[in-house]
């Protein structure tokens, strides 16, 4: 009976733990910010259980803690040591120690600000809209879309690709109808996007959870004159207002994920 008590004790443990779904992690930033907290990151976890004589000493070494747990005493007997993979371990240290409670509307004052969004997500990859726009016009009738459209389309992309790197977007919706974007790295995306555009679409499915930096956009200020600079200036300050529509926020993810119903 007890025996039984101790197997079901240990599956509602279990059965508490919540397990995440992750879709986005920047490991160089995680690693970053969890060595200036902890004096250094996990990159193994050994377990070593010394077998005795009429007894039994088994423990677990990680980063910062020690457990042993010793029955009765003997003399002795065999060391058995064990490796044991990390794998997302840093990132669930990040979560706890972070213990960053949802914001589900954008603060309004925001300066480097590592926040937890919950909300909405939809994933676009501007490279693969590129090539898109680039067939359409080469093959016209191809997509719905008036041949006009498409030639001016395709003008605004070859003005944007100098200048903003086609990279893979985060749009994410919050309950309170705040909306904010950041550009992925497509070397941190734990899924292929096409596999992602196949699967779901344009929008994600549930409720998805974002680890980042927020920041409050400054206004922006055009040199004057007929400079070099004054002249950069303008077509950034045009990318800026055509790609972004006056967003008030910019945002960098750092991890993206989802808790999963067992």
């Amino acid at each position: 009976m007890e025996q039984f008590n101790d197997k079901k004790n240990s599956m509602e443990t279990v059965e508490e733990i919540p397990l995440i779904d992750i879709l986005y992690k920047d490991t160089y930033r995680i690693d970053s910010y969890l060595a200036q907290l902890l004096n250094g990151t996990l990159r193994s976890i050994k377990e070593q259980e010394t077998t005795l004589q009429g007894a039994s000493l088994s423990g677990k070494l990680d980063l910062k803690f020690l457990q042993a747990e010793s029955n009765g005493k003997g003399s002795a007997g065999n060391l058995i040591e064990h490796d044991i993979d990390p794998h997302d371990r840093n990132v669930l240290s990040f979560l706890e120690i972070l213990d960053l409670s949802p914001v589900r509307a954008l603060p309004p004052g925001a300066d480097g600000m590592l926040v937890h969004l919950q909300g909405n997500l939809c994933v676009r990859n501007y490279k693969i809209l590129g090539e898109l726009v680039q067939a359409a016009e080469k093959n016209k009738g191809v997509l719905p879309v008036p041949a006009n459209n498409i030639k001016r389309i395709s003008s605004y992309f070859n003005v944007l690709k100098s200048i903003v790197p086609f990279d893979i977007e985060m749009e994410f919706s919050l309950p309170s109808g705040d909306t904010v974007h950041g550009m992925m790295k497509e070397d941190c995306l734990l899924t292929d996007y096409r596999s992602l555009l196949a699967t779901y679409g344009r929008a994600l499915p549930g409720l998805w959870n974002v680890i980042g930096i927020l920041d409050v956009k400054p206004p922006s200020h055009e040199t004057e004159g007929e400079s070099i600079r004054s002249i950069l200036d303008t077509f950034v300050s045009i990318v800026d207002k055509f790609y972004y529509n006056d967003e008030k926020h910019s945002f960098i993810p750092i991890l993206i994920f989802r808790e999963l119903i067992k």
